[in-house]
């Protein structure tokens, strides 16, 4: 399995569709964690760690407001990462065996807090999407105020140590068709670590590429 990791915003979901463009099947860790939160005995077991205020009238999970706390309590989070992260853990390896069954020999994970969760072990390989703060406080402007971006990159690991501990880092501080070059410069090199065939496939569109993921004989 390839971890595709970075501090918020860095553009980690960019990097993962840009690899599911390519053949590769991706699997979101946020995507799971959202799903189990809509779980009713999920919801239960967070309601009676963070009280009623945690749940909407429904008895869902206000998510809004348990990632207010989370991002502003380092006791608070690791509560929640205990009843969340192993749950997850289990349905990407589920996910990444139907992949496998299917024939496909690489399974790329979204995952915000690999390293944050000592998650290492778990994956073979480690993609970090880098990009400078100051990029990402303006390209999230609209969407989310400074104040809260600091206060999710408080709770990451700093940038710079993703980056020192990964095994490729993607700069995405350019063009989409200069991150999308190392994408496919990631894939060639895991081609060649894993004896993987990755043959080009004319996809639909023009120039566009498709990777065929099977191993090789």
């Amino acid at each position: 399995m390839v971890a595709i990791t970075g501090v918020y915003g860095a553009g980690k979901t960019t990097v993962a569709e840009m690899f599911r463009s390519r053949g590769i099947p991706v699997v979101s860790s946020d995507a799971l964690a959202h799903e189990l939160l809509a779980d009713q005995k999920v919801a239960e077991r967070v309601g009676r760690l963070f009280g009623p205020e945690a749940l909407n009238p429904d008895g869902t999970v206000n998510r809004a407001e348990v990632a207010r706390r989370v991002f502003r309590s380092d006791v608070s989070r690791r509560r929640l990462e205990r009843i969340v992260h192993p749950l997850v853990f289990r349905r990407i390896r589920k996910a990444a065996l139907d992949a496998a069954r299917k024939g496909c020999t690489i399974v790329a994970v979204e995952i915000p807090l690999l390293h944050e969760t000592h998650a290492e072990q778990r994956f073979d390989t480690v993609v970090t999407v880098h990009t400078p703060a100051p990029l990402i406080l303006k390209r999230l402007k609209r969407f989310c105020p400074p104040r809260e971006v600091r206060a999710r990159w408080k709770a990451q690991m700093p940038a710079g140590e993703k980056a020192r501990r990964a095994d490729w880092v993607i700069d995405n501080s350019g063009p989409r068709n200069r991150t999308m070059r190392q994408v496919d410069a990631v894939l060639r090199g895991l081609a060649l670590r894993y004896k993987t065939i990755w043959t080009a496939v004319p996809a639909s569109g023009r120039r566009k590429i498709r990777w065929s993921n099977r191993a090789a004989n």
